[in-house]
């Protein structure tokens, strides 16, 4: 059997399907490879697969059966993980693979180079299930990519954590959000506001899925992800020049109240630049142990206070401007990283600080929107007030609600 194919097609095929191979065998595993499928109807499809989740997306092609019964298991075969590589590699217009059933074998010809593949016959390689109803939900993808990146820092990434804190919650509730916590922080974007929605739910969106379609989305509001969620699965669809569909398991689980855990408003707010402020974290990252900081606002000359202390090697006051604020200052100190995730996740040009107390949740979110909050504890460190500030108030940050360590962000949890 001879497939004829566009060279720039079969890389973007590649591209696309790779990122769902299993990966860590020392020899050829069946899901390091990518699996190639040649229908009855002369359509050929690459596939990617590490059992959770599978990736397939269609190739145009030219198909010279020559004899071999096409859409029956003479026709598919899996190429080994040093393929991608290869099509990575190659210059030219067009690529020929002829495959050889009873050998196992796959020459590949593009210009005047040739390569032969040892190949795995494709009988055991994953089975990927057929869409066959469901909640079906259509969004633009630069729309869903954005909001995604955004909310997915606040997954829980370690290898221990609970499985439900390991992904990224989708919502249609009335409005379709997106959530994700790992208990210390929590993400919350609402990203289409009150459509009448038939079917409404959530599911967890585990995070190597979250990771694959982050890599798959466009970056134009003209094409569209059609989700589709179903008992045991869910299936996204993706439309392009090359359609494709991802599938993946689901997280089972009750993932927590969102609503409770976001604050319904806070008493004290900053308008920031964004830049200024990760610029002014940067700069106080040296001198705050294990980047815990203290945060306080001098109302008078609009100015934000970051506040790093090293019990050994000294500590650094950073000024940054702020635009305004309003209601009655309240300092508080919190793990920089948290902070510094969020910003750069960020992409606007200023964002809205929220306090309330020294032992309540602080918010940050986008100005002028109320869609996208990131919400944050405050933890408890012995940082000194800045000598300046000293006159306007005395109050010390010590709250007795969360306290912080070199090995947690905080104990308090967020969810």
């Amino acid at each position: 059997m001879k497939l004829t194919l566009n060279l720039d097609a079969l890389k973007n095929a590649v591209n696309v399907v790779k990122g769902a191979t299993e990966s860590g065998a020392t020899n050829f595993s069946l899901l390091e490879g990518i699996m190639i499928e040649v229908t009855g109807e002369g359509k050929v499809y690459l596939r990617g697969s590490d059992r959770t989740a599978g990736v397939v997306c269609e190739v145009p092609a030219e198909v010279d059966a020559d004899g071999t019964a096409l859409g029956s298991s003479d026709s598919n075969f899996v190429m080994p993980k040093n393929f991608p590589a290869v099509v990575g590699r190659l210059k030219g217009d067009q690529v020929e693979i002829n495959y050889d059933h009873e050998k196992s074998k796959a020459q590949l010809r593009c210009g005047q180079n040739r390569f032969a593949f040892n190949t795995a016959v494709a009988t055991n390689y994953p089975i990927f299930p057929e869409p066959s109803g469901g909640w079906t939900y259509e969004i633009d993808q630069k729309t869903f990519k954005e909001a995604l990146k955004r909310t997915s820092i606040a997954m829980d990434k370690s290898s221990n954590g609970r499985s439900i804190f390991q992904g990224v919650l989708f919502n249609v509730a009335g409005d379709m959000s997106l959530a994700a916590t790992n208990s210390y922080v929590l993400t919350r974007e609402i990203i289409m506001r009150g459509v009448d929605w038939m079917e409404q739910g959530d599911v967890v969106i585990p995070a190597a899925t979250v990771k694959l379609l982050l890599g798959l989305l466009g970056d134009t509001n003209e094409r569209q992800i059609r989700i589709r969620i179903e008992d045991t699965t869910m299936f996204f669809e993706i439309g392009g020049d090359y359609p494709i569909r991802l599938h993946s398991s689901k997280i089972h689980g009750q993932f927590p109240a969102v609503s409770n855990v976001i604050p319904t408003s806070t008493s004290f707010n900053v308008v920031v630049d964004r830049k200024d402020l990760i610029d002014g974290l940067q700069l106080v990252q040296p001198l705050a142990e294990t980047f815990t900081l203290r945060i306080d606002v001098d109302k008078e000359n609009n100015l934000l206070y970051l506040t790093g202390q090293q019990s050994s090697q000294g500590n650094g006051v950073v000024k940054v401007p702020i635009e305004n604020c309003v209601g009655d200052a309240v300092s508080v100190c919190a793990d920089g990283k948290f902070i510094m995730d969020c910003l750069k996740s960020l992409s606007v040009d200023k964002v809205r600080l929220g306090f309330t107390r020294q032992d309540a949740p602080c918010t940050i979110k986008i100005l002028d929107s109320n869609d996208y909050v990131y919400v944050y504890m405050p933890v408890r460190a012995p940082i000194e007030q800045p000598e300046e500030l000293r006159p306007l108030t005395e109050t010390a940050v010590e709250s007795d609600v969360v306290d912080y360590d070199s090995e947690s962000a905080g104990e308090e949890d967020v969810a």
